[in-house]
């Protein structure tokens, strides 16, 4: 697995021009928004990186001769997965550093807010890599793409209905956890998320190992 990150990390260090930018554009674009928008952007764009690493890897037969190699699938597909944690945590460092340094110059949030909402940002990108990286990994780029937007589509337009029909009082869904917020603080449903977050990145690695097992290359 060492191996298969190392090349992961090279096929980034190609691309450090395009970082470099993308981390120019963090850094402006927070220093003219609320002083919270590098966090998230910086996650995001660490979870298109690593989508971009199987990008690479199927490109031109990428996947029959990585397969020669002393490798087995599962070990590629774990792989992906830790590179996705490790590519989310770095970023999210990243974001943070950003944030702080503006907080402390007295031109963001509070760092009291600040330290609140950071560790959100890590539950949020375990949800996305546990929803984003099946889809390529099993049905290639393009169709898994698809297939992606097909069920985050069916799954937004659930949620949307449910909030309606779930109406207490007047009181919306985002109301009520806000309100649950204020009452029982971040820390409480922080470790719930991530919690849920691990779960489901756990049953995510379980299914691309399955499919990446049948696939044919």
């Amino acid at each position: 697995m060492r191996g298969l990150l190392v090349k992961d990390f090279r096929l980034l260090l190609q691309q450090k021009m395009v970082i470099i930018v993308l981390l120019v554009v963090a850094i402006t674009l927070n220093m003219n928004g609320n002083g919270s928008f590098a966090l998230g952007y910086l996650c995001f764009v660490g979870i298109f990186l690593v989508l971009n690493t199987l990008s690479y890897d199927e490109f031109d037969n990428g996947y029959a001769f990585l397969f020669t190699l002393p490798i087995d699938r599962k070990t590629y597909a774990v792989e992906k997965y830790v590179f996705g944690i490790l590519m989310s945590l770095i970023c999210w460092l990243a974001g943070v550093v950003i944030t702080l340094v503006q907080s402390l110059m007295g031109s963001g949030m509070p760092v009291e807010q600040l330290l609140e909402i950071c560790p959100i940002y890590i539950p949020i990108c375990l949800v996305f890599l546990a929803i984003m990286i099946p889809f390529p990994l099993i049905f290639g780029r393009e169709k898994g793409m698809i297939v992606m937007f097909v069920i985050v589509g069916i799954v937004v337009l659930f949620i949307c209905i449910a909030e309606k029909q779930f109406k207490n009082g007047g009181l919306l869904v985002m109301d009520w956890i806000e309100k649950s917020f204020s009452n029982t603080g971040y820390l409480f449903f922080e470790l719930i998320f991530l919690a849920v977050g691990v779960v489901l990145l756990a049953i995510s690695c379980a299914v691309s190992v399955a499919g990446i097992q049948k696939k044919e290359f």
